[in-house]
């Protein structure tokens, strides 16, 4: 009980510091992630209900011992709704929002803040910040500063393997492959 207690009292001090949490969005960017993620919970949700809905129905129906009698076109209308109609609904809510999200993720050339270099290295991170004609003019390792209010360029560079860079509160992860380029 004693372990109980100690083990509780350290997860709540965990949490003191301001960690990085995806329900936080902190740019708008992030703000569409989130909204993108609880578009897909709600559809999860929606299908779950439905199914849940549908074994209520059949539990009720093995319970009564064969005094209540299903047509075999309600049955298969149920397995319709449950099977492919709900699924689908769900599946095409979120591509839609999916899609409607994307397209209003801005442009990484419209950054009005600061140019940093983002390098994974095989067990940190190394952050350049870059002036306008790309020269460096300042590196830090494994923290990244950035101004609030102002979008900032990031490039993703990687030479020895694939690292995932994801500031929780800013944007989604994106990876950084040996010989590739990618921007945030």
């Amino acid at each position: 009980m004693r372990t109980a207690a100690l083990f509780v009292i350290a997860l709540t001090f965990t949490g003191c510091k301001g960690v990085q949490n995806v329900l936080d969005p902190a740019s708008p960017d992030a703000r569409l992630v989130a909204q993108l993620g609880w578009w897909m919970f709600s559809a999860a949700a929606f299908v779950l209900i439905v199914t849940l809905g549908l074994l209520l129905v059949a539990l009720n129906l093995y319970r009564s011992g064969g005094q209540r009698q299903i047509s075999f076109r309600s049955s298969a209308a149920l397995v319709i709704a449950g099977g492919v109609v709900a699924p689908v609904l769900a599946i095409v809510a979120v591509a839609v929002s999916g899609v409607a999200i994307g397209d209003e993720v801005e442009d990484p050339g419209g950054a009005d803040g600061p140019f940093v270099e983002v390098a994974g290295e095989i067990w940190w991170w190394e952050f350049r910040y870059l002036d306008a004609e790309g020269e460096v003019i300042a590196v830090t390792a494994n923290e990244l500063h950035l101004p609030v209010g102002q979008r900032a360029r990031l490039q993703l560079v990687s030479d020895n393997v694939i690292h995932s860079f994801w500031a929780l509160n800013l944007q989604g992860k994106t990876d950084l492959i040996p010989g590739n380029v990618n921007t945030l």
